[in-house]
């Protein structure tokens, strides 16, 4: 069951208690099993970090429980506030076709208006003024599991956006819309894929059309469901874009979903929109979400490996609870732990193959509220929920030609980090490798590099580049503590941009 308490009173109560018991008991006993470097789930970690991973794992697992803490901003309405500039994004339904079309009408998924928020380095500048010469601009699709998290200024994942303008000297100014989030029982059933596709859509048309903003101009950046989101946005672009000579005439491509036997299947035919809407100079992918299929799960994954040094709570609850107890136990009780573990492991087994309920698992609910009624067996059919998915359905058609030049980061101590490795693989393959972020590859010895016409420095226009933040976080760019990750990770990305430009 999730969100069981998520009214009162029992929300105000469930709430004092973690307060009271985190405060007092868990806070010291955490401090306590970290304080031997050898306990720690990353060697490398300070005692701040260690303690703080479980303590944002247990604030994680609290909301599974009680829903957000506070009321935070959604797509119904703009969230004023001291130096917050927002405007309203119009729907853009006649850019609405082919696959996204198709999976709209089978997700009852209409198009909406919705708020976008601008962050810019002259805070002066009003909300959607008009580019200036040389302005550069970051479009936002932030993370959340989409199911949580907000566009607006004061969220979280606002740090990235900053963070961004210190680091990148071209970057002037950031622009985020507040797509519609998931929801699924106890909740409304609403907002399924494609809904977050869509508004994505509508906010780059806002951008190029009504703003204009040249696509040459704009870096597409996403963090985890972010990621996800923005991966769809530029396939479904890059489909949409008119057949070239040099394609033969098979340029774009429409993914039409049928039930057969109870799953999606995929048949790939040629389209393109009548007047899309051209590519954006580049994409930024943070962590970003690539497999929402069970593709990439088993018992040597980085899933099963990594949950200890995460916060993601990517399995089930008693799984969560269960391993923060028995990491020091079988540290300090070694012929026990076999039996320890093996109890671990069929604590585990027996929560992830319970019965169909009413409710998802906690750790499933986001992906229930995100496909909705095209079912969780969608993921692995579908190369715009999972374009790293390993199974059959979707690994043909996974293909990445013709997107702009990207930049991928993952943390080394993240469960995502083998799906992630898959999306670069693949990228890799279809783009070629990029340089110019990662200082380790040599632009000479890159298919497709050039020197500038002065001589004075080397650029690359395409290719993809991956960076993998040794025993960091996923998404650890939202956090300021995450030093020195957070800015090693800013400085290489920056530079990857400036070369690029």
């Amino acid at each position: 069951m999730v969100y069981e308490f998520r009214n009162q009173p029992w929300f105000g109560l469930y709430v004092a208690y973690q307060l009271v018991t985190t405060t007092l008991f868990r806070l010291p006993f955490w401090y306590a099993v970290s304080y031997p470097q050898s306990w720690r789930p990353r060697p490398s970690w300070s005692l701040k970090r260690a303690v703080l991973v479980r303590l944002f794992r247990h604030l994680y697992s609290i909301t599974q429980k009680t829903g957000p803490l506070t009321t935070p901003p959604t797509h119904r309405a703009i969230r004023p506030g001291p130096g917050i500039k927002a405007v309203w994004v119009d729907p853009c339904p006649h850019l609405i076709t082919g696959p996204l079309l198709t999976l709209a009408i089978a997700a009852n998924v209409s198009c909406a208006r919705i708020p976008g928020y601008w962050i810019d380095r002259d805070a002066s500048l009003p909300a959607g003024a008009p580019p200036q010469p040389n302005d550069k601009l970051l479009y936002r699709l932030h993370g959340g599991a989409y199911i949580q998290l907000s566009a607006h200024p004061s969220d979280p994942t606002a740090n990235i956006a900053r963070g961004m303008l210190r680091h990148c000297p071209s970057l002037t100014r950031t622009f985020a819309v507040e797509y519609r989030l998931s929801s699924a029982r106890p909740y409304e059933d609403a907002n399924p894929f494609p809904a977050a596709l869509v508004d994505a859509l509508a906010g780059y048309r806002y951008l190029v059309e009504d703003v204009g903003f040249s696509p040459r101009d704009i870096v597409v950046l996403g963090d985890s469901a972010g990621g996800n989101l923005a991966l769809a946005l530029v396939r479904y672009l890059r489909d949409s874009q008119p057949p070239s000579p040099a394609s033969g005439g098979q340029q774009g491509r429409e993914y039409v979903h049928t039930h057969a036997g109870g799953y999606p299947q995929v048949h790939v035919v040629p389209t393109h929109l009548p007047t899309p809407l051209p590519l954006p100079h580049a994409l930024v992918l943070l962590s970003p979400w690539t497999d929402l299929s069970t593709s990439h799960a088993g018992p040597n994954s980085s899933l099963a490996r990594s949950y200890a040094s995460d916060y993601t709570l990517s399995s089930s609850p008693s799984s969560s609870s269960s391993s923060s107890l028995l990491s020091p136990l079988l540290a300090l009780l070694p012929p026990l732990r076999p039996l320890l573990a093996l109890a671990h492991t069929r604590t585990r087994t027996h929560t992830d193959a319970a019965p169909n309920t009413h409710l998802p698992l906690r750790a499933s609910y986001p992906k229930h509220a995100f496909l909705g009624p095209l079912g969780t067996g969608f993921a692995a059919h579908s190369v715009y929920v999972s374009p790293a998915c390993l199974g059959p359905f979707v690994a043909p058609h996974a293909t990445f030609g013709g997107f702009p030049r990207t930049w991928v980061c993952a943390g080394g101590a993240e469960p995502l980090v083998d799906s992630i490795r898959t999306l670069w693989w693949r990228m890799e393959r279809d783009l070629g490798r990029g340089c110019g972020g990662a200082g380790d590859v040599d632009a000479e010895q890159v298919e497709g590099a050039d020197v500038d016409a002065d001589g004075e420095g080397e650029r690359w226009t395409g290719g993809v580049v991956y960076y993998e933040a040794e025993d960091a976080l996923h998404d650890h760019v939202l956090f300021p503590w995450h030093e020195p990750e957070v800015g090693e990770t800013l400085r290489r990305v920056a530079r990857w941009l400036e070369w690029g430009w």
